[in-house]
């Protein structure tokens, strides 16, 4: 689901520092990579740190929003840097890659399961197959399954990160949890200088098997699960379901 301009550009308020992400994927990347693929690259903040990092990134996005404050950012980082980065606004099962060229594709913060749909999602991760080389990798930060239904209570939040002098920003969420469909929707109000706007994100979770099983149906070979970002093997109740698939 595309963003809209109010929460693009303060979107990353709302996010901690974003270099240990860079530093997970350049890992899971390997010493000799060069080409990488974000497909939901939103903001652009973590492809512009593997670009200052010498990486070549693509990054594909359906939100012209967010693409826009992506944008921005490529034109701040000077042209050494923006050079590296390519920016695409489209579905990612659907612009032109070019065939067995990335080394590594990621997807950050649990973009992936705005992907509803097991079509949606088949034909996406076989888009991505196609683009990477012969043992490039995909990896991705998914949430785990829902373990109980249920509605959280609404929270207001401040931004993580300094707000730009003269914006007041607060963000009022809360969450309902649907472990039989195991849907995850997070409701925001978000109120900048006094005015608000209203979103609403509906997330598919989903089972580790049935990740496994997807990345298996799109032609990927090995398929491992990782709790964190240290790589210790996934186990029940791991915070985060991190997904590594090998082509």
């Amino acid at each position: 689901m595309p963003y809209d301009a109010d929460i693009a550009a303060i979107y990353d308020l709302y996010f901690g520092p974003r270099e240990p992400e860079a530093d997970l994927w350049a890992r899971l990347a390997g010493p000799a990579a060069t080409h990488l693929l974000e497909p939901m690259v939103g903001t652009g903040e973590v492809a512009l740190l593997l670009a200052e990092r010498g990486y070549c990134v693509m990054g594909v996005d359906l939100s012209a929003p967010m693409l826009e404050v992506a944008e921005g950012r490529v034109r701040s980082a000077g042209p050494e840097v923006a050079e590296r980065v390519k920016l695409i606004e489209g579905d990612i099962s659907r612009v032109v890659l070019p065939l067995d060229h990335f080394d590594l594709a990621y997807v950050s913060h649990g973009s992936w399961h705005l992907l509803a749909e097991y079509r949606m999602r088949i034909e996406a991760l076989q888009a991505v197959r196609r683009s990477l080389r012969p043992g490039g990798k995909l990896a991705m930060e998914l949430f785990p399954p829902l373990k109980a239904s249920g509605q959280s209570e609404p929270r207001a939040f401040r931004p993580f990160r300094p707000a730009p002098a003269g914006l007041d920003v607060v963000k009022t969420s809360w969450m309902e949890r649907d472990a039989v469909g195991q849907v995850l929707r997070i409701h925001e109000v978000l109120r900048v200088n006094g005015r608000e706007s209203e979103n609403d994100l509906f997330l598919q979770l989903l089972a580790p098997g049935q990740v496994e099983a997807e990345c298996r149906k799109a032609g990927f070979g090995s398929v491992e699960l990782y709790g964190g970002f240290d790589l210790k093997p996934y186990a029940d109740g791991d915070p985060m379901m991190l997904t590594v698939a090998t082509a």
